[in-house]
């Protein structure tokens, strides 16, 4: 199964870093409820995953981080909504996190249909506590129709993966684009110095991680399967473990361009925790052709590697080697999934650069792109020291560029030190990819030292930094921190020309001075606002007081579109409303009446009020107040006018809102405001008032309160009136008058008076204040005054709500806790800094009573989104509850109040339930701790377990309301019937407004149906290999249809049917498993089945007889079941023993003899056969024949035979002469013999073995004749035997069998 994964955006930084660079950090603090969990950061990105042009995935990205330094569990929810708002979806992951460290998790989600769907994110922490909150909404997404590339990559590292030092573990990482898969079959082999041997195999887990530890050093192949398929048939993957260079290398593939496709290859070599740099990588495409090659150089983000970005869709083939011809370290096989989305080439077509004003560089240049498209482009160039190599400095500039379309940009320079400098241009893309660099060396700058301030001309100034933004689309806000080198302060003036960008045309400036010191950060501003719709350029120029030029800096092709002019961009078209206000009466003369007025166009809209007060007894007009503001589009304002009265008595005040173009939009009355006045008046001579004290304050930053302690030389009441006005302190212009304040004062009685004036423009001003008093005839006469000088007030960014919600937490049955409340809340300010706000969320019980309330301080920023969570836990009573959520920021200034109301009360459930013969009975009652009415929801859910899907499928759902009260529960029935047998689930809840108050649950299985009964198995007992009809005898109360499925105890696949013909192959007790089903229950019953052996059958092949001395021939055929071994063995009359089917044996000596062979199967079955055998005696043969040459009368001749018998039998030898002397004996076959008388005589020789068999062989010797021949010569040279030969005299040999 495939599984998102939380492990990293960017694998080589998890895998490698954590085990090869990282220390492992050991939790020692054990996790508690109370530890603050929060997203460090998250994001979304939007990609075409199936490729058909059109976004159909977003992931979600976040690192969690915990304030607790131990492992805390966490799950993320994400909710999806349609357009509608409704939930159609969610998404959640469970993640172990540790205070610090770094994780990266993600979920992804494709819609099953076109839409714009908005998407919540909570975090809970493993007490199921909500800690955080973020959302991202007018997501637009397509279903996929493409068909989405779903390769499954596993790449491998050699690290020190349990933190032991030592590089000697091995990692594979299973993944699709970037969610791991697991269940991934890995192989892996080791050489041993001859041959490849099994080494180990597991499966990747949910992570898709499949670690192997403490590896031996060597070499190492492995290969992956998934469902049973190699991953890449014709590639087995290599690496190398070497413990004593500790080495750490990987080659993987991911998003390392951050473009949102998994197409760019990416390989580190580690040495200790140093990445090498001359490390060597071979990529192979699918046809074997070199694909691409290079070193280990490239740097991404501090490490040394190899990256290849980009790389087309395919199969493609590594060799990681430790440097260029060096030592193999590591291949295999990778698969791109190719770009979703054209990243097109974007280069500098031409550049040059030339020196201004000594200290000055301008570098320009042309960069064209490959795309007819515009495309957006950044810049950047950063300045070194010649000599050094140090960093001196850098600028950068954005653009967009067209395809073949000349362009030709320029940056600026200016060196705070006379040196020689090296210049690096480097060029980005919209997703900050490299593109093309130059570099720039050996330029020569001589700063020319600047003035300014309380230094002198020679004195240097810069612009250390500086940017811009466009808000609203007519208005350009160019921001700046200027430097200088003297450590005082210096004067600056900052002059920004607008320039038309198509013509150059020269169209307006602003200007600003500016006071500054070395090292202080600044931040200045100047605005500008288009007349017309078009592209401008601007030029800001620094001059010192002695006005010397001393920077600058250009923006280019900024595009302003111009709302018409007028009030600041609204038109009448647009409405205006009091979005809030209020009133207060203090002193008991005067009301403060504030407003939060608001507008529906998103620009700058000037807007006057007016409040026109009447007597509320007579209802005459006595007076007016009168104020003028800018306002946007959901800014949170808040604006006060002050009104005084002259006479004790009842008024009332009607507040109206006027566009700028006098168009009357909203008001709002007040009426019935007492106000007690002391009369005024003073003494009737003239007495002299003066002020005795006076200061200022600036706070918030565009605002002065200027206050004073006015004093007569009269004894009495009298009445003063103090003003003032406002100048501008550059140009001493007249801006306006402040409104009035009238003031009673008693002699010299400290009095302590305030009033404010706040800038709408960042600026210096001057301010002119003036008392007069009431000479006691109602003339005013002039008494006093003071100047404050030079007050500088900068805009007072706003800030508000810009979303929140709000929610009654649950414990960890998911019911409410009724007197506790989150306020989840995402402050916002205009101003891309850090500001601090405080937001006081305050609980008012009917009677207006504070019953609760809870204060939290923040940072947040302009640029970047916050969400917070405040709790409130109240110990309050049950009733109707006002929320007020108001946050102030850091100067303590009302910013933006929200408010509701709700009912805090418990409610809860009692409740019993009965079920009979399928029918399903729950009586519910109501509960609530509140003494007015509650509207209630009840609902009982019916689930029945579905085993095809192996979950609870819900099949009915009951709902009932019911109002109630404490003094009046409402007593709730639900009644169910049950239209089929099985297990089922109950879960019943109460719900109020806020959620969720109560539920319970309760399972019932429910039998409609009587499941069949097994008795009896028709055997018990059976031999191996005989088949058999198995049967059991049942009984079917509801006579149904039954199924039956065995399983025959030996490993056999099941049968069906009510009889089953099975034999068993061995001997053994086996347990057989009936099970019989009637469609709706199944019945199990196991028997005992037990199978003896059976002998093996025998069959003998053998002759009967023989005579002695032959080699007989046995064989055996032997017939057993298949799985049984049969052992053969003969045993022979001398005891010898031969195995096996086959067996030879010589007989020796005549006789009748016994041979015995048994057949043995493994189990001890054994069947025996004894064979008769005759075996005949034979005779012995003689081998040597010697007898005289010749002889005569008297002398002694030798004769000298010898002979053999088969049967190895004892010979005696007999000889008869033939002369009349007796027949001689011996053992050995040698004899002397003498012959009396010459003749010629017949011998007869015979040889005898004790068993009777005797064979003869008859001679004659003519004794006489031989003498007779010899002396006549016939037969020279010869001798008896010869002469017999020649003679053709022939022995007889006789055989003769006794």
């Amino acid at each position: 199964m495939y599984s998102t994964i939380t492990t990293t955006s960017k694998q080589v930084l998890v895998w490698a870093l954590m085990f090869t660079l990282v220390l492992s950090v050991f939790p020692t603090t054990v996790a508690d409820e109370t530890d603050d969990e929060w997203f460090y950061s998250i994001d979304e990105y939007v990609s075409d995953e199936d490729g058909d042009g059109y976004n159909d995935t977003i992931d979600i990205g976040y690192d969690p981080d915990t304030e607790c330094d131990c492992d805390i569990n966490i799950t993320v929810y994400v909710d999806v909504y349609d357009e509608n708002g409704t939930v159609i979806d969610y998404l959640y992951d469970e993640h172990t996190i540790n205070n610090g460290e770094y994780d990266w998790f993600s979920q992804d989600w494709t819609p099953e249909e076109s839409g714009t769907f908005d998407f919540q994110v909570y975090m809970y922490d493993e007490w199921n506590n909500l800690e955080d909150y973020w959302n991202v909404t007018g997501i637009e997404l397509e279903p996929m129709t493409g068909s989405a590339d779903e390769t499954i990559n596993v790449d491998n590292m050699v690290g020190d993966y349990h933190d032991d030092g030592i590089n000697n573990d091995m990692g594979m990482f299973a993944f699709v684009k970037n969610d791991a898969v697991e269940d991934v079959e890995i192989s892996v082999e080791y050489f041993n110095g001859v041959i490849w041997t099994y080494y180990a195999n597991g499966t990747t887990d949910d992570n898709g991680e499949f670690l192997i530890e403490n590896a031996t050093n060597g070499e190492y192949r492995w290969n992956a399967e998934y469902d049973g398929e190699l991953l890449e048939e014709e590639t087995v993957s290599y690496t190398e473990i070497d413990a004593t260079t500790n080495l750490s290398h990987q080659l993987t593939i991911d998003d390392w361009d951050d473009a949102g496709d998994y197409d760019d290859f990416l390989a580190a070599i580690f040495e200790g925790n140093d990445t090498k740099d001359d490390g060597y990588v071979e990529v192979y495409d699918e046809d074997g052709d070199l694909y691409d090659s290079g070193n280990t150089d490239d740097d991404y983000y501090g490490y040394d590697v190899y990256v290849l970005y980009d790389v087309e869709e395919g199969n493609y083939t590594f060799n990681l080697y430790y440097e260029e011809d060096g030592e193999l370290l590591q291949s295999g096989w990778l698969h791109s999934y190719g770009s979703s989305s054209t990243n097109y080439d974007e280069w500098f077509y031409d550049w040059d650069y030339e020196v201004y004003s000594n200290d000055t560089i301008t570098i320009g240049y042309d960069p064209d792109t490959e795309c007819e498209c515009d495309v957006d482009i950044t810049v950047y160039v950063d300045a070194y020291e010649n000599e050094t190599g140090d960093w001196a400095g850098w600028t950068y500039a954005e653009h967009q560029i067209y395809n073949g379309e000349s362009d030709w940009f320029e940056q600026n320079w200016t060196a705070y030190e006379n040196g020689s400098y090296d210049f690096y241009v480097g060029l980005y893309d919209e997703n900050d990819n490299f593109e093309d660099d130059f570099w720039i060396y050996d330029v020569y700058l001589e700063s020319d030292g600047g003035g300014g301030g309380g230094g002198n001309e020679s004195n240097d100034e810069w612009f250390y930094d500086w940017d811009y933004d466009v808000d609203p689309s007519d208005t350009i806000t160019i921001g700046y921190d200027p430097d200088t080198e003297c450590d005082c302060n210096v004067t600056i003036h900052v002059y920004v020309d607008i320039y038309d960008n198509a013509t150059g045309d020269y169209l307006d400036y602003t200007y600003e001075e500016h006071e500054i010191n070395n090292g202080y950060y600044d931040w200045f501003e100047q605005s500008w606002t288009a007349d017309e719709n078009g592209s401008y350029d601007f030029n800001a120029i620094m001059y010192d007081e002695d006005w010397n030029e001393e920077d600058d800096f250009w923006i280019y092709d900024v595009s302003l579109t111009s709302d018409g002019g007028g009030g600041g961009g609204g038109n009448e078209s647009n409405d205006e409303w009091f979005y809030d206000w209020d009133y207060d009466v203090d002193p008991s003369d005067t009301i403060t009446i504030g407003y939060d007025p608001d507008t529906e166009c998103d620009c700058d809209v000037t807007i006057h009020v007016y409040v026109d007060i009447y007597d509320n007894e007579t209802g005459d007009y006595l007076d007016y107040t009168y104020a003028e503001h800018e306002i946007n589009n959901g800014y949170g304002d808040w604006f006060t006018q002050n009104w005084t009265a002259y006479e004790n008595g009842s008024y009332d005040f009607n507040a109206v809102m006027y566009d700028e173009d006098w168009n009357e939009e909203d008001d709002f009355w007040i009426y019935d405001v007492y106000l007690s006045s002391d009369g005024g008046g003073g003494g009737d001579e003239d007495y002299d008032e003066w002020f005795s004290y006076w200061d200022y304050d600036v706070a918030p930053s565009d605002t002065i309160t200027i206050g004073f302690d006015p004093d007569t030389e009269c004894d009495c009441t009298v009445n003063v009136s103090v003003s003032y006005g406002v100048y501008d302190n550059e140009t001493g212009d007249f801006i306006e008058w402040g409104d009035g304040e009238e003031y009673e004062i008693y002699g010299t009685d400290y009095d302590w008076f305030e009033q404010s004036w706040t800038a709408s423009e960042d600026g210096s001003y001057d301010f002119y204040v003036y008392m007069v008093a009431d000479n006691g005839d109602g003339d005013w006469e002039f008494e006093d005054e003071f100047w404050i000088y030079d007050v500088y007030l900068s805009y007072d960014y706003d800030e508000w709500i810009h979303a929140w919600i709000h929610y009654v937490p649950q414990d960890e049955n998911g019911n409410n806790i009724w007197d506790e409340i989150v306020i989840g809340y995402d402050p916002e300010t205009e101003c891309d800094c850090d500001v601090n706000v405080s937001v006081l969320l305050e609980v008012y019980d009917e009677n207006g009573d504070l019953a609760a309330d809870s204060q939290a301080s923040h940072t947040i920023n302009g640029e970047q989104e916050d969400w917070f969570l405040q709790e409130l836990s109240m110990n309050i009573e049950p009733g109707v509850y006002d929320f007020y959520v108001t946050m102030y920021d850091e100067e303590g200034y009302h910013e933006e109040q929200k408010s509701f109301s709700l009912i805090m009360s418990d409610e809860w459930l009692d409740y019993d339930w009965a079920v009979e013969d399928g029918n399903v009975k729950i009586d519910l009652q109501g509960n609530t701790n509140y003494d007015g009415e509650i509207d209630t929801y009840y609902e009982a859910n019916v689930y029945r377990w579905n085993e095809d899907e192996n979950d609870w499928v819900k099949i009915n759902e009951l709902s009932e309301d019911a109002t109630i009260s404490s003094e009046s529960p409402a007593p709730i029935h639900f009644e169910w019937e049950a239209e089929e047998s099985g297990d089922y689930r109950f879960v019943v809840y109460m719900a109020d407004d806020m959620g969720q108050e109560d539920s319970f649950d309760f399972m019932e299985e429910i039998n409609l149906n009587q499941a069949p009964v097994i008795e009896d198995l028709n055997v018990d007992h059976l031999f191996e290999g005989q088949l058999f009809n198995f049967e059991v005898n049942t009984f079917d109360a509801d006579d149904d249809e039954l199924e039956y499925t065995w399983d025959m105890g030996d490993g056999s696949p099941e049968k069906d049917g009510d009889s089953v013909r099975y034999g068993y192959e061995d001997d053994g007790v086996y347990i057989i498993q009936v099970s019989v089903s009637d469609g709706e229950f199944t019945t199990v019953k196991e028997f005992e089945m037990i199978v003896e052996n059976m002998a093996p059958a025998l069959e003998v092949s053998f002759d009967n007889e023989a005579d002695e001395g032959s080699e007989l021939s046995f064989a055996a055929q032997v017939n057993d079941v298949a799985s049984d071994d049969v052992t053969v063995t003969w045993t022979f009359a001398d005891g010898s023993r031969v195995e096996g089917t086959f067996a030879q044996y010589t007989f020796r000596d005549n006789g009748e003899y016994l041979v015995v062979v048994v057949a043995e199967d493994e189990d001890g079955g054994t069947t025996m056969e004894q064979l008769l055998i005759i075996i005949n005696n034979v005779a012995p043969s003689f081998t040597q024949f010697v007898m005289p040459s010749g002889a005569e009368e008297g002398e002694a001749l030798d004769f000298m035979v010898s002979a053999t018998d088969p049967g190895d039998d004892t010979i005696t030898y007999t000889f008869n002469f033939g002369d009349g002397t007796a027949v001689m004996m011996t053992p050995d076959g040698n004899i002397s013999h003498k012959f009396a008388d010459g003749d010629t005589f017949t011998i007869i020789i015979c040889a005898q073995d004790e068993d009777g068999g005797e064979n003869c062989r008859t001679e004659t010797l003519p004794v006489s004749i031989l003498e007779q021949m010899e002396e006549e010569g016939l037969l020279p040279g010869f001798g008896v035997l010869g002469a017999l030969s020649a003679l053709g005299v022939i022995g007889i040999l006789r055989r003769r069998t006794h």
